[in-house]
């Protein structure tokens, strides 16, 4: 009988053990990203990437001109891009033709299936390497256009 309840009770420690390696696999492959950034004339608030294995969202943030609130543009357009695996891709767009605002702009958001690396897994946070923006607008003069690193 002594034997019976050990045995169940390495079993009962093995498993724990087990279930417990397959959710830190699991939670491997799920993250969640608040990022800012700042260039000459931006600053990005709270753009939001969340990834699991089985779906991508990103967006949800604020992009701030830092300047007069009253500048307006014919267009802009948001481009954010994420090195996954030391290859760079545009995981978001935004863009817009018409006079606006750009004292504050709205990033709106994307949500779709989830990016995989290489080897066809789902991505990791150690695979993105780095995240930036890219914001081209037009004021009286000419086009203009920054990069801003987004960090964490």
């Amino acid at each position: 009988m002594r034997m019976i309840k050990i045995c169940g009770l390495l079993l009962l420690i093995v498993s724990s053990l087990l279930a417990c390696a397959k959710q830190e696999e699991n939670i491997e492959n799920h993250f969640h990203l608040s990022l800012n950034g700042e260039s000459n004339h931006w600053k990005v608030q709270h753009y939001e990437i969340k990834c699991t294995p089985k779906l991508f969202k990103a967006g949800d943030g604020k992009i701030i001109f830092k300047g007069n609130d009253n500048v307006k543009s014919e267009f802009y357009k948001i481009d954010v891009h994420a090195v996954i695996d030391e290859t760079d891709t545009v995981v978001h767009t935004k863009s817009v033709s018409g006079e606006s605002k750009l004292n504050k702009i709205e990033t709106g958001s994307i949500k779709g299936d989830t990016y995989v690396n290489k080897e066809g897994n789902p991505v990791t946070f150690d695979e993105v390497s780095r995240v930036y923006m890219v914001i081209e607008w037009q004021d009286k003069q000419n086009t203009k256009k920054e990069t801003i690193d987004l960090k964490g």
